[in-house]
């Protein structure tokens, strides 16, 4: 079930996201400026009825680094269910 808040501004989509068991956890030690990419899904708008989704396209994906407190954002655009 996802949660969507809106404001004048923006709308936050909040889903609840799931380690997929069948994917090892690797840590990744990156030398100063070095990039890692992660592997991620998510669930396709067209498996849902248009009554229950609630279509909405989101730009960003709020990322929390390993150890760390605070998000960043990631410039990400998809479509996307308001809700489910």
């Amino acid at each position: 079930m996802s949660r969507t808040t809106c404001t004048r501004a923006h709308c936050e989509v909040d889903s609840d996201s799931k380690r997929n068991s069948i994917y090892a956890i690797h840590p990744v030690t990156l030398a100063a400026g070095g990039i890692a990419h992660p592997l991620f899904g998510i669930a396709e708008f067209a498996n849902f009825s248009a009554s229950t989704c609630n279509l909405l396209t989101a730009h960003r994906l709020r990322v929390f680094p390993p150890n760390q407190l605070s998000a960043a954002n990631v410039s990400f655009t998809t479509q996307t269910c308001a809700s489910t």
